[in-house]
């Protein structure tokens, strides 16, 4: 049986608005200027931390730490209000689910990772969910990934990672896996393709035909 891990933001569902919205309000809260959601967006997938120092700017430490909890505290009660999978998503999940064992890998929080999963009823389909805090290492390591295969007691030479971004390519390679890239996804960037993804989807609804 294959195994499928899968990134979350721009893979499974479109969370950009949601995302910008929060980075936003933590923008305004340290008295900084609004930015758009593409200036946003271009710093998604690689943890929080990354995405607030690369969009907040240069600040000292006192007011960064401001900015994250505005965030936070922001994005847990709006995380979902215009997230939604893509379209196909659920569909292709539950056919996956009967056929393949399905893992999740995001460089995303714990906290939001759950909640977004379970109100956009992914929990059903993706049991094994490996968060950006869950362990040490992140994507582009190969940790996460050998870690929801662990648990989902699947054989990397089965096993397929599949994501929009550079990261994900990388950490699948790492970990010896196949690679799917999501070009619909908004991680996506041409460049990504110099990393030699071992596959290229461009609606979700094609992976059956790759993974099955």
């Amino acid at each position: 049986m294959n195994t499928i891990i899968f990134d979350l933001d721009g893979t499974l569902i479109d969370s950009r608005e949601d995302l910008a919205s929060a980075v936003n309000h933590a923008l305004q809260t340290i008295g900084k200027p609004q930015k758009s959601t593409n200036e946003i967006i271009e710093h998604v997938g690689y943890g929080l931390a990354y995405l607030l120092e690369n969009t907040v700017g240069p600040v000292d430490q006192k007011e960064l730490r401001k900015g994250t909890e505005a965030f936070q505290q922001f994005y847990k009660v709006h995380c979902v209000d215009v997230t939604r999978p893509y379209k196909h998503v659920l569909r292709i999940l539950k056919e996956l689910a009967l056929v393949a064992k399905l893992g999740m890998v995001t460089n995303k929080p714990k906290t939001f990772t759950e909640l977004i999963v379970t109100n956009l009823g992914l929990d059903q389909y993706v049991s094994v969910r490996i968060a950006g805090d869950t362990i040490q290492e992140r994507k582009p390591h190969p940790a996460p990934l050998l870690e929801a295969l662990r648990i989902l007691g699947g054989d990397v030479h089965s096993a397929y990672m599949v994501g929009d971004g550079i990261q994900d390519v990388e950490a699948g390679k790492n970990a010896g896996m196949k690679t799917c890239v999501a070009r619909y996804g908004f991680g996506f960037r041409e460049e990504i393709m110099e990393f030699k993804p071992d596959f290229v989807i461009d609606d979700f609804s094609e992976l059956k035909e790759i993974v099955i």
